[in-house]
């Protein structure tokens, strides 16, 4: 998680938020079993981050929009966020 920590512009606002979402399993109340594993862990969370710096204020983002932004190498983890924000979960 020092990937999304580390960088200012992760641990802050929406992203962080989705991050989160993404990374953390309220229900358990601990980081989600395979969060390391490619694809979509937060090693690849902070690279793509890094690229839309250049074109798209994702700063200015809510969680929801963030959530639809992300590729499919996040498919996985963005489903169970998904779920769990329908839910009322998070």
């Amino acid at each position: 998680m020092e990937r999304v920590a580390g960088k200012r512009s992760l641990a802050i606002g929406s992203v962080c938020h989705l991050a989160t979402l993404l990374y953390f399993d309220p229900k358990l109340g601990r980081l989600r079993d395979g969060h390391t594993s490619a694809p979509g862990n937060p090693k690849a969370f902070s690279y793509y981050f890094s690229q839309l710096d250049v074109n798209v204020d994702y700063l200015a983002m809510n969680v929801d929009a963030l959530l639809d932004l992300m590729p499919q190498n996040f498919k996985r983890w963005v489903d169970k966020a998904k779920d769990e924000r329908a839910r009322g979960v998070s």
